[in-house]
């Protein structure tokens, strides 16, 4: 048999709540601001009802200031759960954590609306409207449709062109789990399928030092996102390939914007 993988150390997961930061009603965040909710009604920004399609969730903990699992926003029970969520994870991940350690939100599709058009991902933006006819500046998200699509202008290097195009085996559907990895020591993002890493849609070089935050949007009435329990991600965490993660350099085919200096600025 193949032997085991090593987890990374320092994990920190699902220590995050949903905030809704829309001109609109459409969105809730429910259950303790664990479930992220299209409820319908419509989203009247700048004069446009299409606008409710695009109006995105931000997660509540900044990313770029977090030292571990206890800085978790919430009080109380919330504060409490959020402890027992990330411990467990960590613990069996090595108990490393702080500032170079790995931020990982797992979402489950759900509801009884489609998932057609959501978007999950990571922004480094500080505009809490986020209402857009696409997704917010400076943040980086994977479509449902299976592809990856940006407005961070961070000079780095980015997955190949086929990433940015659609497709069925990158696609997530109702039921699926989808996850956003962090890594701040690594200065990338990755995402990951039903415990797959997409090693394809990494985005390597960016400049996480910076404000970060996990972002979600959903379009159809009834749609739902829904945090994974600790069993279930810790299920994902243990089966990712992290051998493929930890790879210093960009697979081949990678664009690179920084002109040959890697992630120097």
């Amino acid at each position: 048999p193949p032997p085991p993988r090593r987890m990374e150390e320092g994990v920190q997961a699902n220590l995050d709540r949903f905030d809704v930061y829309t001109m609109g009603c459409h969105l809730a965040a429910d259950d303790a601001a664990r479930v992220l909710r299209n409820r319908g009604g419509e989203q009247n920004h700048i004069g446009s009802v299409f606008m409710r399609y695009s109006s995105f969730a931000r997660c509540t903990r900044d990313l770029g200031a977090t030292t571990g699992g206890s800085d978790a926003t919430g009080t109380g029970e919330d504060a409490a759960a959020d402890r027992v969520q990330g411990e467990g994870v960590k613990d069996k991940g090595g108990g490393s954590k702080g500032e170079g350690g790995i931020h990982y939100l797992e979402v489950q599709c759900g509801g009884w609306g489609s998932p057609v058009y959501c978007m999950v991902g990571v922004s480094c933006s500080g505009d809490t409207d986020y209402d857009y006819v696409t997704y917010p500046q400076g943040s980086v998200v994977w479509c449902q449709d299976g592809k990856l699509a940006y407005q961070w202008e961070f000079g780095g290097r980015r997955p190949h062109r086929g990433a940015f195009v659609r497709t069925k085996e990158r696609a997530f559907e109702y039921n699926d789990r989808i996850g956003v990895l962090v890594d701040r020591k690594r200065r990338k993002v990755g995402f990951v399928l039903n415990g797959k890493l997409l090693d394809d849609l990494t985005v390597y070089d960016l400049p996480l030092e910076a404000p970060c935050h996990f972002i979600a949007s959903l379009y159809d009435v009834g749609s739902e996102l829904v945090m994974t329990d600790e069993e279930a991600c810790r299920k994902t965490l243990e089966g990712m390939d992290w051998e493929t993660w930890r790879r210093v350099e960009p697979p081949a085919g990678m664009i690179d914007e920084t002109r040959g200096k890697g992630g120097i600025f």
